[in-house]
């Protein structure tokens, strides 16, 4: 699934060509993601300028100014989705749900969503970025994001300390935090040396402190990175991410650790998610 290292990496992209483009027409060849596409963001969208694009949580946001109205559309990739730009009329791929016809000051765009399972979802609200965000039942009651600020050790600690779930459950919990998926949840508990077993309630100010630092450290890595491709993510201009080199533990079940050298890493289904750490690094008694 793309988490919010490919979310930041596709906006970044997008907003390399489509600043203040003018979306000239938009093709709807299928509606039935997640959310069924509106019927009418042919009519609601067309001429209209984009604003910004920005990203809140892994929700793509694109605010759109058209004549005396403002809309917000929420774009999620959903489970392998991607969004990419193309710079002449091409030959639609498999699984292309919708285009945008996008004209700029460097010329035409054609940005595509794609998206092969149709878990995601571009759902759309009148109203600025801002207002959309805190007032949509999507976005509206997630926690902060977690290369802010407001995401600290006293946060942490003040979300978990009476909490019985695991930590990986927890920093996977958007409520608590967003954008830390999967994989970088295993690799910033290997990296803070916390065994992903652990419940929120036994874990010590000093390591919500090293979980804090190292899932920011992570993630930053990860956008430079372009993200992590372990199947089909791509980023807007069709490129894989390229962080999967520098995993320490997610995927290498049965592989030497990397670190101590001395035992293999193993997996484990917490939550019905694939957990990778090494029993040695992140022994359950190390503080």
């Amino acid at each position: 699934m793309p988490e919010l290292p490919e979310v930041e990496t596709t906006i970044r992209g997008l907003n390399n060509y489509l600043q203040k483009g003018i979306i000239e027409k938009v093709n709807v060849f299928r509606a039935d993601l997640r959310y069924e596409i509106p019927s009418d963001l042919t009519q609601k969208l067309k001429w209209g300028t984009i604003h910004s694009i920005t990203r809140r949580s892994k929700y793509i946001v694109v605010e759109i100014d058209n004549k005396n109205s403002t809309f917000t559309a929420l774009i999620h990739l959903g489970m392998s989705g991607s969004m990419q730009i193309e710079k002449s009329p091409t030959r639609l791929n498999k699984h292309d749900h919708v285009e945008w016809v996008i004209m700029t000051s460097s010329g035409r765009y054609y940005l595509r969503y794609n998206d092969p399972r149709r878990f995601g979802c571009i759902v759309m609200q009148q109203g600025n970025a801002f207002e959309v965000l805190k007032s949509h039942k999507l976005t509206n009651k997630l926690g902060p994001e977690p290369l802010t600020s407001d995401f600290n050790s006293e946060y942490l600690v003040m979300k978990i300390h009476n909490r019985k779930s695991s930590i990986k459950q927890l920093i996977m919990n958007q409520h608590i935090v967003v954008g830390v998926g999967n994989i970088y949840a295993s690799e910033a508990l290997f990296l803070a040396k916390v065994n992903p077993h652990l419940l929120g309630n036994s874990i010590t100010d000093h390591q919500a402190k090293l979980i804090v630092v190292m899932i920011k450290m992570v993630l930053k890595k990860a956008i430079e990175k372009g993200g992590t491709t372990l199947r089909n993510f791509v980023n807007s201009e069709g490129k894989p991410g390229y962080f999967q080199q520098e995993l320490w533990v997610y995927g290498r079940e049965g592989l030497l650790c990397k670190k101590c050298l001395k035992v293999n890493i193993e997996r484990e289904v917490i939550a019905q998610r694939s957990t990778f750490y090494c029993p040695n690094c992140q022994y359950i008694n190390k503080k």
